[in-house]
């Protein structure tokens, strides 16, 4: 059940994006990539939330035909933003402009999230 806006009844859109800031992401780690590891943890993160959440990757021009190869094979439903994610500037404004959210939450693919053993 998507989460509501309290004592409003209001859907709360929640979008969750794998920020690609360099070539780093495409770096070997263990049976794939570490910009596909982040991506599949995410995308866990999403559906154990339970919650109207999408999923989304941004990444540089220079890097987006890279990015989208691996989002391929990963067989996810998965939106592509296309921004200068080292500019703060330059990266909100893309952000603004690309989907719709009351709640964003940003991770640094270089960085992939990992679970608890």
């Amino acid at each position: 059940m998507a989460p509501t806006a309290p004592n409003t009844g209001v859907t709360t859109q929640v979008t969750i994006v794998v920020a690609v800031t360099s070539a780093i992401a495409f770096t070997p780690f263990d049976d794939s990539d570490v910009l596909t590891h982040a991506i599949n943890s995410a995308h866990t993160f999403v559906v154990e939330n339970g919650t109207l959440t999408r999923l989304a990757v941004a990444a540089s021009s220079e890097l987006m035909d890279q990015v989208k190869e691996r989002v391929k094979k990963t067989d996810l439903h998965v939106e592509f933003i296309e921004a200068d994610t080292a500019n703060p500037q330059g990266f909100a404004a893309a952000l603004a402009g690309a989907l719709p959210f009351d709640i964003l939450g940003i991770h640094d693919a270089q960085r992939p999230l990992t679970r608890p053993v």
